[in-house]
C-alpha cells in the first residue's frame, strides 16, 4: 500500500512542478509580448485576464458613470479573417444592458474583397456575453463587438478596464 501512495504522490508532485513551470513560461512570454506592444500595466492586464477566465464574479455587477472616460485594453477577433489588440476609451456605459461604447486608439481596418465592402471602425459597442457576469471593475469580460459586418461577420472580444 505504501508503494502505491509513494508513486501517487510522486506523480502528483511531478505534474504540479511541470504545470507551474508551464504557467511561469506562459506568463513571462505574455509579459514580454505586452511590453513589446507598449501596453500599460501588463501585470495588471494578465491578472485580470486570468481572473476573468478562472474565477466567477463575486457579486452582481453594476456599471454607470464610473466607467465613462476610463481607459481599457481590447482584444478582438474576426474568425478566419483578422484579429488585434488596442487601447480603448469608454465613451458611454449603458447600465440596463451592461454594454459599453468604445473609442478605439487603433481602428479595426479590413480591406474590401469581392462583394464585401471595406471596413474602418474607430468606435464600436461592446456587448458582454453574459451581462450578469460583466464585472468590468474586477476582471476581464468577454463578449462581442457591434456593428455586425457584412455577411453576418461579428467580432468576438475581451476587454479589461483599467482603474481610474
Amino acid at each position: 500500500m505504501s508503494n502505491v501512495v509513494a508513486v501517487a504522490l510522486t506523480t502528483i508532485g511531478a505534474s504540479a512542478l511541470l504545470m507551474s513551470g508551464l504557467v511561469a513560461i506562459n506568463a513571462v512570454a505574455e509579459l514580454r509580448r505586452l511590453r513589446a506592444r507598449h501596453t500599460p500595466r501588463p501585470w495588471f492586464l494578465i491578472c485580470r485576464r486570468v481572473r476573468g477566465a478562472i474565477l466567477p464574479p463575486t457579486c452582481s455587477p453594476t456599471i454607470g458613470a464610473e466607467l465613462d472616460r476610463r481607459t481599457g485594453w481590447l482584444s478582438w477577433d474576426l474568425r478566419w479573417v483578422n484579429s488585434g489588440e488596442t487601447l480603448v476609451r469608454v465613451s458611454q456605459a449603458i447600465p440596463e444592458s451592461m454594454d459599453l461604447y468604445l473609442d478605439l486608439e487603433d481602428p479595426i481596418v479590413l480591406a474590401a474583397t469581392g462583394d464585401v465592402p471595406a471596413v474602418h471602425l474607430d468606435r464600436v459597442r461592446f456587448v458582454p456575453r453574459d451581462p450578469r457576469k460583466a464585472a468590468y471593475n474586477r476582471s476581464a469580460v468577454r463578449g462581442t463587438l457591434r456593428p455586425i459586418l457584412a455577411g453576418g461577420l461579428m467580432a468576438t472580444a475581451e476587454i479589461v478596464v483599467y482603474p481610474s
